[in-house]
């Protein structure tokens, strides 16, 4: 009675269906799990990305995680690490759990906010029982180009005169704002 039994593993039961606790996951460890093959999900769009918005605006896009598997399947996620991206409104089938059986989804808002013109990177991992995978999230601004349409041509001038050109400018891409800076050589002694 006092010797430990040890009896055989059903093989059915070979994965470890340990809980996914999101306070304990270190986006190292997950990283280094992720896994480019996991096919029990499907992810609509496969990518998130943000093109010519404006500073200080507020811009969503609705994403949806779908079971495909055979069988159910648990699923957490790690929210981006920048606070330019954000999820909103997560909704699972249950309210109890972050299970998900075959066919369901859950749905969630990517919410994007730019401090600046700048383009912006970031990731949502999924962690599931089978590993990791991410969800790309992009914010790019199509870049100004500018372009003179006449050669600036000051002429010459004596000291003290003063001459006034126009020069037209175009701009062939995205909005943005411009400078001229007048750079003068240093061997140049005029």
């Amino acid at each position: 009675m006092n010797k430990k039994i040890a009896y055989m593993k059903n093989p059915r039961y070979k994965v470890s269906k340990a809980p996914i606790t999101m306070t304990t996951a270190n986006r190292d460890a997950l990283e280094a799990k992720t896994s480019q093959g996991v096919t029990s999900f499907r992810v609509e769009p496969t990518s998130v990305s943000f093109a010519n918005y404006q500073v200080n605006c507020v811009y969503e896009i609705m994403v949806k995680v779908t079971n495909v598997a055979s069988s159910q399947k648990r699923i957490k996620f790690v929210p981006p690490s920048s606070d330019v991206f954000t999820v909103a409104r997560v909704k699972y089938p249950s309210d109890t759990s972050g299970d998900l059986a075959t066919g369901m989804s859950v749905t969630m808002a990517v919410v994007f906010q730019a401090p600046s013109f700048a383009d912006f990177d970031d990731v949502i991992t999924f962690v599931t029982e089978e590993g990791a995978f991410k969800l790309p999230l992009t914010a790019r601004r199509d870049p100004p180009v500018i372009s003179l349409v006449n050669p600036m041509n000051c002429l010459n001038s004596w000291l003290g005169d003063r001459v006034d050109m126009a020069f037209r400018c175009v701009n062939n891409g995205g909005d943005g704002g411009f400078k001229f800076f007048c750079e003068r050589d240093e061997d140049d002694n005029r």
